[in-house]
């Protein structure tokens, strides 16, 4: 089976860097820039869920107890 995906590289000038995503999500759908936000804020979310983990032990919480679901909404409310 054969897989097309799409090299996207976006100047950060900031820094003067390139920054390279490869992805399936077609020009026509997204831009080279909007590709490059897209990545930024799922790596943040990434940067969050790591802070979750490591710092308020969340991957320890027993997810499939509705009871500790529901109580963590009141103080996750998203």
């Amino acid at each position: 089976m054969t897989k097309l995906f799409r090299v996207v590289a976006v100047l950060n000038k900031e820094t003067g860097e390139y920054h390279v995503y490869m992805t399936n999500i077609p020009v026509e759908i997204l831009s080279d820039e909007d590709i490059a936000s897209l990545y930024g804020a799922r790596w943040e979310i990434e940067m969050v869920f790591k802070e979750l983990k490591s710092y308020y032990r969340m991957d320890q919480i027993d997810s499939g107890n509705p009871d500790i679901i529901e109580s963590l909404d009141l103080w996750f409310p998203f």
